[in-house]
């Protein structure tokens, strides 16, 4: 015999208690096999097919039914319990927002003294380097200065001592050229004794003569010494 359940009959657990495990019965949770019997053909036989098909379909929507409201009642639970959680959250972040702003006022705090710090920084920075510069144009002017100050002393050198400093430029070089002279007569006075000549000759003295006027020395010794020669050759003469 087919048992029936009917809409009213099914029952809802409201999602404020715990969902129960729900556990069927053999006899709610499959259909009740129908017992063999004899069907009468004709009328009667199709009138009794058509109300154990309908029963069956009623059964069965009723399955149905309670499956979906099951179904539904899951999710509404999940939903409920999401929702939990995200309320114990947010007010678990609502607890801790003095601390949150706190740290937040702090790190702002933090931000702030490093951007005071970084300018600071870069101030002491561009100070620097306007002092650098500072004192490179000091060193700068006082090379110039320096550098005028050396050609001032230096024409005024010139003026005060120039004229003499000339003159003694002019005795040093005659001075090296009577040296140079004096050598040259020396290492002729040499070779000539060496040579058995005691006395140079009027050729070796005019030759002489001209070296000393090329060189722009004084010839005045030169030129006794030649007068001497032709005195000596005119008393060999007479």
């Amino acid at each position: 015999m087919t048992k029936h359940y009917l809409r009213n009959e099914i029952q809802i657990i409201p999602p404020s208690r715990p969902v129960p495990n729900v556990t069927a019965s053999p006899s709610s949770s499959t259909p009740v096999p129908l017992q063999h019997r004899q069907v009468p053909d004709g009328i009667v036989g199709g009138v009794v097919n058509r109300w154990v098909a309908n029963s069956q379909a009623r059964t069965y929507d009723s399955y149905k039914s309670r499956s979906v409201a099951q179904r539904g009642f899951v999710e509404a639970d999940t939903a409920l319990g999401l929702a939990l959680i995200d309320n114990q959250r947010m007010r678990q972040q609502f607890s801790e927002l003095p601390i949150v702003l706190a740290a937040d006022r702090q790190m702002r705090q933090l931000k702030r003294g490093e951007e005071i710090s970084t300018l600071m920084h870069q101030i002491e920075i561009a100070e620097s380097q306007r002092e650098r510069e500072r004192v490179y144009e000091q060193a700068r002017r006082s090379d110039a200065r320096r550098t005028a100050l050396d050609a001032e002393q230096q024409l005024d050198a010139q003026r005060e001592y120039g004229p003499r400093l000339y003159v003694l430029q002019w005795e040093h070089k005659l001075n090296e050229w009577e040296m140079q002279v004096e050598e040259q007569r020396v290492v002729l006075g040499e070779h000539r004794r060496q040579s058995g000549r005691g006395e140079p000759s009027l050729d070796d003295l005019h030759a002489a003569r001209e070296q000393m006027n090329a060189d722009g020395v004084d010839t005045t010794p030169i030129d006794l010494a030649i007068a001497r020669a032709v005195v000596r050759q005119q008393k060999v003469r007479k």
